[in-house]
């Protein structure tokens, strides 16, 4: 079956979602796509407990934030909406965990620690916007996710994976897993690297090979949670805990796997 459109965006990561919120906002025929069933890409937000509970708590397995100097993300999502679940960082600092307590790290420390190189030249202006911190959102990263897919919700394709991208008549006819067909006027690849250069070399750009040169840094996110009642100096049904108290009672916690706790471990690969 082929099917038209005037853009085809390959990826609903927040890539993609921004791609085709804008050219949807300007009027062009949209065509969203994505092998999974599940849009946002990297972003992977579990929330324990449900939406809106007292004690509900917020897992990020992927980015769990952004430049707050950087005005993009903040910009769309005023225009999705949910400017107003903005939030911001309320700690900064790196500490390193002794097996008694947590120590506070100088500025700069933790990267040495763990073998960054760090150009000594680095200068003002590109050291500027680490100084402002990180923003979030108030239920985790997923609210801009949920929010871009409700409104392209008529034009998103889940389970549709691009295969292969061959010149057409018109533009450009995409190959689709279950042997589907999409024909479009222009096409916005919003794919690993990797993946973007195979579909282009296949499209017959040899020089898209070059994109398999991009290196993807591994990348660990690890989220504690415990339950409230384990940390007498916690506010109650908040289950969280600061690092001044978790150096003071954490010795004495073991992680609880219940349904109000979790540990998780996430590994995603993350561009330079």
């Amino acid at each position: 079956m082929a099917v038209s459109a005037t853009v085809v965006v390959a990826g609903a990561g927040l890539a993609g979602l921004a791609a085709a919120w804008e050219l949807s906002r300007a009027g062009a025929n949209v065509a969203l796509l994505d092998a999974e069933r599940r849009p946002g890409g990297m972003v992977v937000t579990e929330r324990p407990g449900g939406p809106g509970e007292k004690d509900g708590f917020v897992v990020e397995g992927g980015p769990d934030g952004f430049l707050a100097a950087e005005p993009d993300i903040q910009e769309l999502a005023r225009d999705a909406g949910i400017g107003g679940r903005l939030v911001d960082q309320l700690a900064s600092g790196s500490s390193l965990w002794t097996g008694r307590r947590l120590e506070p790290l100088a500025e700069g420390q933790a990267a040495a620690l763990l073998g960054i190189q760090i150009p000594s030249d680095v200068g003002a202006q590109l050291a500027a916007p680490l100084q402002f911190g990180f923003r979030s959102f108030a239920t985790g990263m997923l609210d801009l996710v949920e929010a871009l897919v409700a409104r392209l919700a008529p034009v998103f394709r889940p389970a549709q994976g691009v295969t292969g991208l061959a010149p057409a008549t018109r533009g450009w006819r995409l190959s689709l897993n279950g042997g589907s067909t999409v024909e479009a006027e222009a096409v916005i690849l919003a794919l690993p690297a990797w993946a973007a250069a195979r579909l282009v070399t296949g499209a017959g750009v040899p020089a898209a090979r070059h994109l398999d040169d991009v290196i993807y840094y591994p990348s660990t996110t690890v989220s504690l949670a415990y339950r409230s009642d384990q940390l007498a100096a916690a506010p109650a049904g908040t289950g969280f805990v600061s690092a001044a108290e978790w150096g003071r009672v954490g010795p004495r916690c073991a992680p609880a796997r219940t349904p109000g706790s979790s540990i998780r471990v996430a590994r995603r690969p993350v561009t330079p």
